[in-house]
């Protein structure tokens, strides 16, 4: 009886390891594979999103310095409108009065 009780636990234990194996997940050579693939494919992507941030980036500090320059730009144009505006006597500080010419009435030079 001993020797059957062995046997029997022998065989249960063999089967359930077998069960227990066969139930597992295993991971085949094609799914390895696309596994593989798929992060290849991430990496590349990864690469192309940071490229365009940085494409994304420049192109807004661009944007910013030419609105700089607009800006610098109308501020100049409103100034020469206001002037031109104000057309003959733009600079009201100003007096237009002859140079003076030199005088003949000096003696000549030696």
């Amino acid at each position: 009886m001993k020797l059957s009780l062995r046997y029997g636990t022998l065989v249960v234990a063999v089967a359930s390891m077998a069960a227990l194996a066969g139930c597992t997940a295993k991971v085949t050579e094609e799914q390895l594979a696309r596994l593989r693939e798929l992060r290849q494919q991430e990496q590349t992507l990864t690469g192309q999103i940071r490229a365009k941030k940085d494409e994304r980036s420049r192109m807004q500090s661009e944007i910013a310095s030419r609105q700089a320059e607009l800006d610098r730009c109308s501020k100049d144009r409103e100034f020469v409108q206001s002037k031109l505006a104000q057309w003959p006597n733009v600079w009201p500080d100003w007096q237009d009065t002859p140079a003076p010419t030199p005088s003949t009435d000096s003696k000549p030079r030696r």
